[in-house]
């Protein structure tokens, strides 16, 4: 049985966003108790702790920086797919034919 690497590594790529996201919103949140960092309330208050998403500009944009990252790196990575896909060489990248003897 052969494992679909191409799924596999999308959903691995999707379950290490997330777990970045979590992280990042602790992180800014551990380092506001500790008085490191500042914080700045949002008008309103929310906290899904689960997910580490408190009601605190830098948390919040924070992981808002998580995602924009994601977005960029992915956004980038299916352009240059899209453009190597459609050379005729895309079978035998950077070999050149060899002639016959």
């Amino acid at each position: 049985m052969k494992l679909p690497i191409a799924k596999f590594f999308s959903i691995t790529t999707y379950l290490l966003l997330a777990l970045a996201f979590i992280l990042m919103g602790k992180a800014v949140s551990a380092l506001q108790e500790a008085a490191l960092i500042g914080i700045t309330p949002l008008p309103v208050s929310f906290e899904i702790d689960w997910i580490g998403v408190k009601s605190s500009w830098q948390g919040i944009l924070a992981q808002l920086s998580v995602l924009l990252v994601f977005m960029l790196a992915t956004g980038s990575r299916k352009k240059a797919f899209c453009a190597t896909s459609r050379t005729s060489d895309f079978e035998n990248p950077g070999v050149a034919p060899s002639k016959p003897d």
